[in-house]
């Protein structure tokens, strides 16, 4: 032993009997550790009290804490977690080979306060404890100093919700922007990190998606003052960009087409069914999984109920005979739109080709009837309006909670949400701008047959996505989610005024108060939302979550700001997206007889005609096609394999297969991952392995992979990870009995079909490996849960709403619900939010099976790029769930989860 370390070991020694000698003293300082200096606007204090035995990981992982005091004057606190033993335990076993220090936790908690005179505050832990906050007047230039420690701990925190969260952060944005304007404090540099400039491209492609990202940047630029807030549009629209037009060839003859194609505008996606019966097949496997096929994957922790929206508003109803009359009636049926934007207000509609026309509309009729009288006290009416020369039947209500256009023309029968899509529905009959019409849709048709008869064929054509990219739709994206976001930020500054007890009537008094910026006074009437029952509407638009259709709302003028920020995006377009492709897919389903319930789902997605260059370094690492297959260990339950090359990124590195596997081996441990170590921990004891041939080409870039093999062909690197050499492969993994394990079988083959990346994923269901996807499931699902628990208490702690009024007021600011990933139910219970679901242990629970694997039972996939076109094979193999009888309702929509 070093006399270094032995010097530590005699210190460390001392220090554990002083520890001993007073860890009554020191539990007794802690629980009595207050620091509390005086301020403008407000003071800061910091508290720190040992918790209770009783106090369960559950509760300390969701923050569920909580401080308050009689007189009203604490505001925004932040509580932080922490042990001594943890923090000073490895130090000691290190140097005397035990742990003898005992495990303190500890509650730090840092809160704002207004006034100067002593109070009381009560801390939950849950075990209440009342202390004694005493300002030090003595000490006031200390304040400066706490409160940039209380603002540090306030955005760590900020920074674990949103990292542990499953719902939108807008809580916490807001918070974070409002306190910095009003506080005068900068966020410190890792919460500055997160905020990236975007190109012109993510920019553009964020406005499309919709994505939580923008809508945050959004909301955090306009509390900044700008977003554009307040400006008037004089400025008349912009041209169109100006695409390149597609180069197709000639078909001759024309394929096979089917009629309802001849009827849907040229600029709607198409997705379309060839029988009711096919329509019935995918909405029963959306109803398994709660309506959204995402959650075949993984169990989100929030839901819109974007399905039941979309009936509601497309006035579609239940009827007990629709399943067993509908092939009666109806002998195709299509989806169809201008967009997916179903989270705000949807330009999209349902078309239906009668067998039987006359029963079909007195269905229709009848439904749109009952609609009518449901909401007739919420102003619904039922009108027939003129399109064109064509009675329309128009089913509405004022915040457009319902507002559905119904239109016959032949045997075609339309039901949507927009009027100009029914003014492009009655003119595409007619022959002007159908999608069968045109060459493009045409060549699809020559490559997806009619005669394949595929379960589901969906067409997205270049003219939707030009449509997409119009001044109409980039300009209204960004004006509805700038409208979205100041309904939002109204909401939210309302209930932080009023959990400051500060007045809050008005948008005057919000401004004035800090909650708001200066600019929401310059708010033009048709940009300021307009209180209801049912709460803030858009003038234009509507009801947050039913705004009017994008392509209904008039554009005659815009602003500054979005005139510079439309010709950004044009000379971008222009430069480096001149065209766009269309996206072609179709999904065929097979029954497979050695099993009941089980099915072979495959689906072909192809862009065609493409042009490479536009997609920049992504398309660019792809390498050839190759005719190659490299063969491991068939017991192997994941085999990936790729052709790829340096491409833009990497000029120099040459085309080469890499490939990655993992085995169908026991993992071990099935602890629920928790923290950097756990999680490494896993990663070094997960079966797989990577590796490349017949030269490392991608894996160049890792460091230290010089060292020389031994006889085996095996060499030690940094880190843990273990290197084989041999027959030009070189494999890499944590685990060196894997690499030798593999050696015997690694061997290229010459393979049937030519591709560029190939999957291969057996049986999970029964692999080994099973209890590992439950819990790296159960893992996600667990802080999904947790997050939605500190959300619940931090309303209740950061704007001080009633607890039982939590869960009311996060559904209504996130427009959607919060539901418990692990299927429990959550309850306000011993004066704490959780989850009736949460373990009693780090242990997975034995009964508990990830979503994916009730259903996955096996996937190939190869993806192949050819000059001018990609292409995506998949087969996939499902076991359906048990069906205790038909359903008995019209088919649903939310067939995107959007």
């Amino acid at each position: 032993m070093s006399t270094f370390k032995k010097l530590l070991r005699v210190v460390i020694c001392t220090s554990v009997g002083v520890i001993f000698f007073q860890s009554g003293m020191v539990r007794q300082a802690m629980a009595q550790r207050v620091t509390a200096f005086p301020g403008q606007p407000y003071g800061v204090a910091h508290v720190s009290v040992q918790l209770p035995n009783t106090t369960t990981q559950a509760i300390e992982s969701s923050r569920g804490f909580s401080i308050s005091d009689p007189s009203g004057r604490v505001f925004y606190p932040v509580f932080k977690v922490g042990n001594f033993s943890e923090v000073a335990g490895g130090i000691v076993q290190e140097v005397l080979g035990t742990n003898p220090i005992p495990n303190i936790n500890f509650l730090n908690v840092a809160f704002l306060f207004t006034g100067t005179e002593p109070f009381e505050v009560i801390l939950n832990t849950p075990t209440p404890q009342t202390l004694l906050v005493q300002p030090d007047l003595r000490r006031a230039r200390l304040h400066s100093f706490n409160l940039a420690k209380w603002w540090r701990m306030y955005h760590e925190n900020v920074r674990g919700q949103v990292d542990q969260g499953d719902y939108p952060p807008l809580v916490e944005t807001y918070l974070s922007e409002m306190l910095s304007a009003r506080l005068r404090l900068e966020a410190p540099l890792l919460s500055r990190r997160r905020e990236s400039e975007l190109s012109q491209l993510q920019q553009t492609t964020q406005l499309l998606f919709g994505t939580e990202e923008l809508r945050l940047a959004t909301l955090r630029e306009t509390m900044r003052g700008g977003g554009g807030v307040g400006e008037v549009a004089s400025i008349p629209v912009p041209n169109e960009v100006e695409w390149t037009p597609l180069e197709l060839p000639a078909q001759d003859p024309v394929p096979a087409m089917e009629p309802i194609a001849l009827h849907v505008p040229e600029e709607c996606y198409y997705i379309r069914f060839g029988s009711f019966e096919n329509y019935l097949w995918l909405d029963h496997l959306k109803d398994d999984y709660g309506g959204d096929i995402g959650r075949m994957t993984t169990l989100r922790g929030h839901n819109a109920r974007l399905e039941d929206k979309f009936q509601k508003q497309l006035a579609l109803k239940q009827s007990e005979t629709s399943e067993l009359l509908g092939p009666n009636f109806i002998s195709d049926v299509a989806l169809l739109g201008t967009d997916l934007y179903l989270k705000e207000g949807a330009a999209m509609g349902v078309l239906f080709e009668a067998k039987n026309s006359f029963a079909l509309t007195a269905s229709f009729t009848s439904d749109r009837s009952a609609t009518l009288k449901e909401f007739k006290n919420q102003g619904a009416t039922l009108e027939t309006v003129k399109v064109g020369d064509k009675s329309v039947s128009f089913l509405s209500t004022p915040d457009n909670l319902v507002r559905s256009f119904y239109v016959v023309d032949g045997q075609y029968h339309l039901v949507t949400s927009s009027r100009t899509l029914v003014e492009r529905f009655l003119e595409a009959g007619a022959g002007k701008g159908a999608l069968g019409a045109s060459r493009e849709f045409q060549n699809a048709r020559s490559r997806m047959t009619l005669e394949q008869e595929h379960t589901v064929f969906a067409y997205f054509s270049s003219a939707f996505f030009r449509n997409l990219l119009s001044p109409q739709y980039q300009i209204e994206l960004s004006r509805r989610l700038q409208s979205s976001v100041n309904m939002e930020l109204i909401h939210l500054a309302t209930l932080a005024a009023q959990g400051e007890q500060l007045p809050h009537a008005t948008l005057d008094d919000l401004v004035q108060g800090g909650f708001l910026p200066n600019r929401f006074n310059s708010l033009q009437e048709t940009q300021r939302p307009v209180q209801t029952d049912v709460g803030p509407v858009d003038p234009v638009r509507g009801r947050r979550g039913y705004f009017t259709p994008i392509p209904d709302v008039p554009l005659t003028e815009i602003t500054p700001s979005e005139l510079k920020l439309y010709q950004q995006f044009a000379a971008y377009s222009q430069a480096h997206w001149p065209q766009m492709d269309p996206l072609l897919v179709g999904v065929k389903r097979y029954a497979l007889e050695e099993q009941d319930r089980m099915e072979r789902v495959v689906i072909d997605a192809n862009v065609s005609p493409l042009v490479e260059e536009k997609y920049g370094w992504l398309l660019s690492i792809v390498g050839p096609p190759t005719d190659v297959t490299l063969m491991t260990n068939p017991d192997d339950i994941i085999n990936v394999q790729m052709s790829l090359k340096g491409g833009l990124l990497w000029p120099a590195i040459e085309p080469h297969h890499l490939y990655l596997g993992v085995q169908d081996a026991a993992v071990g441990e099935e602890l629920i991952p928790s923290g950097f170590f756990q999680t490494l921990k896993l990663l070094r004891t997960t079966p797989g392995f990577i590796g490349a041939w017949p030269q490392l080409g991608l894996l160049e870039l890792l460091p230290g992979l010089l060292m020389p093999p031994d006889v085996n062909g095996m060499s030690p690197l940094p880190l843990g990870v273990w290197r084989w050499q041999g027959n030009g492969f070189s494999s890499l993994s944590f685990n060196p009995d894997i690499l030798l394990s593999e050696a015997p079988f690694m061997e290229a083959r010459p393979s049937e079909n030519h591709a560029q990346v190939r999957l291969r994923v057996g049986d999970l269901t029964q692999s080994q490996l099973a209890s590992w996807v439950s819990m790296l499931n159960y893992s996600r699902a667990f802080e999904a849960s947790l997050g939605n628990v500190r959300l619940l208490n931090s309303l209740s702690q950061q704007l001080r709403i009633p607890p039982a009024d939590a869960m009311q007021v996060a559904n209504n600011l996130l427009n959607t619900e919060l539901i418990c990933t692990l299927n429990g139910n959550y309850e306000f219970k011993e004066d704490v939010w959780q989850s009736s679901a949460w373990p009693q242990s780090q242990q997975l629970p034995t009964d508990y099976q990830a979503p994916l694997l009730e259903w996955f039972r096996g996937c190939t996939a190869d993806f192949s790029k050819h000059p001018g076109e990609v292409e995506l094979h998949v087969e996939l193999d499902m076991l359906r769930k048990e069906r205790e009888a038909p359903k008995t309702k019209l088919p649903s929509f939310n067939f995107f989860g959007k």
